[in-house]
């Protein structure tokens, strides 16, 4: 049954943004339940998912409410979404590597490490075509900068980017920063 919801959710997911008069609401409530049919999840409320989402079919990928997924996203799991969290078009995901630590066998042929759980907590904005390595915590109230690649985790209310990603700064509770 889980295939046969992942083929009607290849097809919903092609069509029509979340954001499209009339019917754009309609096909992301279709797209949601279908991640939720998927990945055996619990509804959450205002949950916006874009067209062209690639997700897995293995591994489990959790949304809170409140929070969106912009459009041509990867998100391969494992993966946990807290509370509003925003995140832009074009995101890419990586929970596994390949193995390359033997140099007499091919690199193609040493196979995957194991997955490693990605966590972004809430309340964090994730800028577009930000990629995100293996076993990364998100600190809550983060913001990564557009086109950064988080090698390393993301402290709380920490404003980050650049190739490797660094911290540029934090944000403070009165609107500042410091």
């Amino acid at each position: 049954m889980k295939i046969l919801y992942y083929f009607i959710f290849l097809f919903f997911n092609k069509y029509v943004d979340s954001y499209s008069p009339i019917i754009g609401p309609i096909f992301n409530n279709i797209r949601y339940k279908l991640i939720l049919k998927i990945h055996k999840q619990e509804k959450k409320q205002n949950v916006i998912i874009q067209k062209n989402l690639d997700i897995s079919l293995t591994q489990i990928i959790n949304i809170d409410s409140g929070s969106s997924i912009g459009k041509n996203s990867r998100i391969q799991g494992p993966i946990q979404i807290g509370k509003n969290v925003m995140i832009a078009p074009d995101l890419m995901t990586i929970t596994q590597e390949h193995n390359f630590s033997r140099l007499d066998i091919p690199m193609n042929a040493q196979g995957d490490t194991e997955h490693k759980k990605i966590i972004s907590n809430d309340d964090v904005w994730i800028g577009s075509r930000v990629i995100i390595l293996p076993g990364i915590i998100i600190g809550k109230g983060s913001i990564i900068g557009a086109g950064a690649v988080v090698t390393k985790n993301v402290d709380a209310y920490s404003i980050i980017g650049g190739v490797p990603a660094k911290l540029i700064r934090y944000r403070d509770k009165w609107g500042g920063y410091y």
